[in-house]
């Protein structure tokens, strides 16, 4: 039987059944049947019975796509730029969160110097980047340094609740579409709890990374509006910054010495 590997690692055969698509898509075998139902463009049945049909698997990958809920999963030298480009943009934000400041606007509006010269990248990079395989990667290493930080700070069981609990407080005081950008921060992040304990990585990757970009797109709109990638990124850098500063104790320079040893790594 001939195979297909996908660029996230999945490897399916060249018919699948329902279930394989929504692992294309990171949903359950129940949205396919009613995807099905709804779309008259989804793929006819190469074989199989009329309980358990068959796709082509070439098919069902190009209608995934075409509609935006094909899950990709970045490529390795996307994943190490992604997080070079998440240290960068924390290193901005240190001064700030180590002082305790939870002023986000005022710092970006008074940036100078080396802060200014990455925030300023990073306004050219949400132009220019690809939501899905240059954007989402970046999200996704700040809502894991946030996953992190939470649980030094307040143990692994109490993550999800502090999140939730901050959630419901940005939502709260939401006036006519604001923080919007810290809702949808909080949200990625909390899909990230997900790795808490999780021994699979490979398939808690993909299932996150699904959630976390359908989630980042409904915030975005339209996947070329610059502006709110630029803003989600600043907001889940915010949150990222400002909570690794409180488990370091709001010590600039450790957190300076965390950052700049990280990115030695990936350089390698």
């Amino acid at each position: 039987m001939t195979t297909v590997a996908l660029p996230d690692g999945i490897v399916l055969p060249d018919k699948v059944n329902l279930a394989q698509i929504g692992r294309l898509a990171s949903v359950g075998r129940a949205a396919v049947n009613n995807w099905r139902r709804r779309f008259p463009s989804f793929p006819q049945p190469i074989g199989g019975t009329d309980v358990s049909p068959l796709f082509s698997l070439e098919d069902a990958v190009a209608w995934l796509r075409r509609r935006g809920w094909l899950v990709e999963l970045p490529s390795r030298d996307q994943t190490d730029r992604a997080h070079l480009t998440a240290i960068q943009l924390m290193h901005a934000l240190t001064p700030p969160a180590a002082e305790g400041s939870r002023d986000l606007d005022a710092h970006v509006e008074t940036a100078t110097g080396r802060a200014r010269e990455a925030l300023d990248q990073l306004r050219d990079f949400a132009a220019a980047a690809d939501t899905r395989l240059e954007v989402m990667p970046v999200l996704m290493a700040l809502a894991s340094t946030a996953v992190s930080a939470l649980i030094v700070l307040n143990g692994p069981d109490r993550v999800g609740e502090w999140l939730s609990l901050q959630s419901h407080t940005v939502q709260q005081h939401a006036v006519a579409g604001a923080h919007r950008a810290d809702e949808t921060a909080l949200a990625i992040t909390s899909f990230v709890t997900a790795q808490i304990g999780e021994p699979d990585a490979r398939e808690w990757y993909q299932h996150t990374y699904g959630c976390a970009t359908r989630r980042a797109l409904s915030f975005v709109r339209d996947e070329h509006a610059a502006g709110d990638r630029y803003e989600l990124l600043l907001a889940t850098g915010w949150l990222a910054t400002y909570l690794l500063a409180a488990a370091m104790g709001h010590e600039q320079q450790r957190m300076t010495d965390y950052l700049t040893e990280h990115a030695r790594q990936i350089i390698g």
